[in-house]
């Protein structure tokens, strides 16, 4: 069987996508609640959705996706920017509204 890992920004997001996207019987599909879902999974499958760039511990799953060679030094600091770039943005309207 096939396992496919869902990282997106709340709960409610993987709901939608998973109603959205028939899968196919044969392919599990999990919800990667926090980075304790992949490790010691070589290579794991699956989609960044949603604001999966706010998570808290999403260094933490990037650094685990390299680590298990599910995706390489190009696309991980690819990835870092744009946690990086919306991090920034985030502070900036707290700073703002605050």
């Amino acid at each position: 069987m096939i396992t496919k890992y869902i990282i997106a920004g709340n709960i409610e997001q993987f709901r939608v996508w998973h109603q959205k996207n028939h899968i196919n019987e044969s392919i599990k599909v999990i919800n990667v609640y926090d980075v304790s879902y992949i490790k010691g999974v070589h290579k794991p499958t699956g989609v960044l959705i949603g604001t999966w760039y706010l998570r808290k511990d999403i260094v933490n799953i990037l650094d685990q996706l390299a680590t298990s060679e599910a995706i390489n030094k190009d696309q991980y600091y690819t990835l870092l920017s744009i946690v990086a770039e919306h991090t920034k943005q985030e502070q900036f309207i707290v700073k703002v509204t605050s």
